[in-house]
């Protein structure tokens, strides 16, 4: 079975590095495309908030904690090829002879959720190995029907809570905990970057997936700060049977 690790367009692989100098111009484009807003906390980085239930073939429950990120679309950039010095040197080399640089602004995002849980799944799949003395690629071994269902927890703005008092669900203030999050990212676009994350650990491939379930909300534990619910499980074939079945004879509603 072959697991796809890096689905992700990605100008390492397509466009190797000739020069230190197009490597610090790679750097300055993913500082570039790094998107910072000054009114959220400063929680960057994913981290694992509490794993709920993981087991081989059947399910994968977990809370990872960070700001839901939204995938971006790749860019197309130049390099930045040759630069003249005053000594005379080689002169700047035209925009016509530099060659194109496909980059990934989600790429470490990923990579980031793919170490997560590539740390609580890769345990288990050894001692899989162990035992049945084969390659387990996968969570999910076998291609199968899986059932995903990803909440977004999207920190509150300062705004939301009480002037001059700390990040707190207790400090909110009134009407703030009823609100819906109705701005971006966009649900689809997040839901695309933690998709392409487990392809490869939790799955082979994401069009495993028959069922999606995806929201956002605001945050409503502890600071506010941002988590990522991810609920993982094998659709049994009962339930894929009535899904059919009910497909089959849609419910028609005529509107005069």
């Amino acid at each position: 079975q072959n697991c796809h690790r890096d689905i992700s367009l990605s100008w390492q692989e397509l466009s190797p590095p000739s020069s230190q100098n197009e490597e610090v111009h790679r750097s300055n484009i993913h500082n570039l495309f790094t998107i910072s807003n000054k009114n959220m906390p400063n929680n960057n980085s994913f981290d694992i908030y509490s794993i709920q239930d993981v087991r081989i073939g059947q399910r994968l429950k977990l809370i990872i904690s960070g700001r839901p990120r939204a995938q971006q679309r790749p860019r197309l950039v130049l390099s930045p090829g040759r630069q003249g010095g005053k000594s005379g040197g080689a002169p700047y080399s035209p925009a016509s002879s530099r060659k194109p640089i496909i980059y990934n602004p989600s790429q470490n995002l990923q990579n980031e959720l793919r170490n997560i849980l590539e740390g609580i799944i890769r345990p288990r799949l050894q001692g899989l190995e162990a035992r049945d003395g084969k390659n387990a690629f996968c969570l999910f071994q076998d291609p199968c029907p899986l059932k995903a269902e990803i909440k977004f927890f999207i920190p509150r703005p300062n705004s939301h809570f009480k002037k001059n008092s700390i990040r707190s669900v207790n400090n909110l203030i009134v009407g703030a905990a009823a609100k819906n999050h109705i701005n971006k990212p966009d649900v689809d676009n997040m839901v695309k970057l933690v998709l392409d994350a487990m392809q490869g650990i939790v799955y082979s491939n994401d069009s495993h997936i028959h069922k999606l379930i995806a929201m956002k909300v605001f945050d409503n534990v502890g600071p506010c700060n941002g988590r990522i619910s991810i609920d993982v499980s094998m659709s049994s074939t009962e339930e894929t049977t009535n899904e059919n079945e009910n497909n089959n004879n849609p419910d028609v509603i005529v509107i005069d």
